[in-house]
């Protein structure tokens, strides 16, 4: 049910149905990065009982359908379909798998929105049925998944399938021939990362490139991205041994992203602040958002270094060694 806080935020509530373990864990990221302060609206988990103001359902399940269906049978509320589209009435949209935060986040601003535009009215009472416990299931059998008008598809013809395949980037998908016989689709597997990556998140290409330069010197393997949701993105797809997050970001900030990272993906996940802000309610701030380490920028060579070593033994990497890091410049930025 959508609420309004005391400083006017809008807050719409979510009902998912049969989304796999890493796209529920995805869902409650979206749900923390949508409380920042600074957001016009944001998203939470509804309660049991309660109706939804969206649903969020995986359409290539036929029991999730169809329970959606048994919980609003007149498509009055908004929906997003996890990867495939479905024959018959609905208002919302479809993402393709992998799920991304930044993906469903923007998606159900969106949906939010229109809702706001078009007013309460447009979030008529519907009855919520008692839901079934899920029994854990083997992986589906192509036959079991709801038929897929090819128009939601530009460029695939009638008669062809759509799905998801191992190690395809965000919105991919593959097509098989009408007839050819498919095996049961199995979980997408996001793209290897060699052991000792290192995810560096700032809004800034010049800290950026001079982290990516500084590590891959260290001879460790990094990803660069510029928000924290990307950053989340990343972290839902694969695993990283150690992030060195940024405080200013576009979006939700760094302390923000933190607290996401420690509560929905993994608490062991060593994050290390590297920020301009150096007062010690800063510090305060980011050792409640749960920051192994905070360094200021500029960040000394030996202390990064020394940092970096720390996390990464911990995180069961080997510490490094890096021959050319004096010739660097400090960490700023």
């Amino acid at each position: 049910m959508k609420t309004k806080s005391a400083m006017g935020k809008r807050t719409f509530s979510l009902r998912a149905f049969g989304l796999r373990p890493n796209e529920g864990v995805v869902l409650k990221s979206v749900c923390l990065l949508s409380g920042h302060a600074a957001r016009a609206c944001s998203h939470q988990l509804a309660e049991n009982g309660v109706p939804p103001d969206i649903y969020v359902v995986d359409g290539a399940d036929a029991q999730a359908v169809a329970q959606w269906r048994a919980a609003d049978p007149v498509a009055a509320r908004p929906v997003v379909l996890i990867g495939a589209a479905i024959d018959g009435p609905m208002r919302g949209t479809t993402l393709q798998r992998p799920l991304l935060a930044s993906r469903l986040l923007s998606t159900l601003d969106e949906i939010a929105r229109t809702e706001q535009r078009a007013g309460p009215a447009t979030l008529l009472p519907v009855t919520m049925p008692p839901m079934p416990a899920r029994a854990p299931a083997a992986a589906p059998a192509a036959a079991a998944a709801p038929a897929m008008p090819a128009a939601a598809y530009p460029g695939t013809s009638a008669g062809t399938s759509v799905g998801t395949s191992t190690g395809t980037s965000a919105g991919a998908s593959v097509s098989a021939s009408a007839g050819t016989t498919q095996s049961p689709a199995a979980a997408p597997v996001a793209p290897a990362v060699p052991r000792g990556a290192v995810l560096v998140v700032d809004d800034s290409p010049t800290v950026r490139k001079h982290l990516d330069l500084v590590l891959r010197d260290a001879g460790l393997d990094t990803v660069c991205v510029a928000t924290g949701e990307e950053a989340l993105d990343e972290i839902s797809q694969r695993e990283f041994m150690l992030v060195l997050l940024d405080v200013v970001l576009p979006g939700s900030d760094g302390y923000h992203v933190c607290k996401t990272i420690k509560k929905t993906f993994s608490s062991r996940l060593p994050v290390v602040m590297l920020t301009s802000r150096s007062s010690p309610f800063d510090r305060i701030r980011g050792s409640l958002a749960g920051c192994d380490a905070y360094l200021v920028k500029p960040v000394d060579k030996a202390a990064f270094m020394t940092t970096l070593n720390k996390y990464l033994k911990s995180a069961g990497g080997t510490p490094v060694a890096a021959p050319h890091i004096a010739a660097q410049a400090p960490v700023s930025g």
